[in-house]
């Protein structure tokens, strides 16, 4: 979303957005929230006495640093039957998402793991579930967004997990997060 996208950085631009920040911390004045937009930012904290309008300034902060990236949870959501499209679903924090690495693994009723082809998307982009089942149907294998994955006849009776690779817009990336396995896949017939 808008959110996410970072802003060019200028000295006039962060005086802008500095101020806008302080109007939006007069709402709540104990409080500022830290959001992507102040990132590589500093703030600064005006203290207005009420009885006579007297004012103070603080030091400047230590400049805003976003937070590593990380998947706060992850998990499968979809129909786990052939034809049936699964979607990995994330809580990203850390920053404004880059191209994160989502690996499924296909888990057999004997338990033996097949590790798929990692693919990538962005958090937070739109999903095209409809055109990923077609792209499948038509035979052309697994969507190129890395969330949707469409199941197969042939895998009934197996599960499949996800791990992702959060990275973060400025290229850092984190440690691969795990979510929990689907229902054993069924003919929903």
């Amino acid at each position: 979303g808008a959110a996410d996208v970072q802003p060019t950085f200028s000295s006039a631009g962060a005086c802008g957005q500095w101020l806008a920040d302080v109007v939006t911390a007069l709402s709540d004045p104990a409080s500022l929230p830290l959001v992507p937009s102040l990132t590589g930012r500093r703030v600064v904290v005006r203290v207005t006495r009420r009885s006579d309008g007297h004012q103070w300034w603080s030091s400047p902060s230590d400049t805003v640093e976003a937070a590593p990236p990380r998947c706060r949870e992850l998990w499968i959501d979809g129909a786990a039957a052939p034809g049936g499209v699964l979607r990995a679903r994330t809580w990203y924090w850390g920053g404004s998402p880059g191209p994160c690495a989502f690996h499924w693994v296909r888990v057999s009723e004997d338990g033996d793991r097949v590790d798929m082809e990692p693919r990538t998307a962005r958090p937070g982009a739109e999903l095209d579930e409809a055109a990923a089942a077609l792209q499948a149907s038509e035979g052309a294998g697994q969507p190129a967004d890395g969330r949707l994955l469409v199941v197969r006849a042939d895998d009934i009776g197996c599960k499949f997990k996800i791990t992702a690779e959060p990275t973060r817009a400025d290229g850092m990336v984190a440690e691969r997060t795990s979510g929990r396995p689907t229902a054993r896949v069924t003919d929903a017939k």
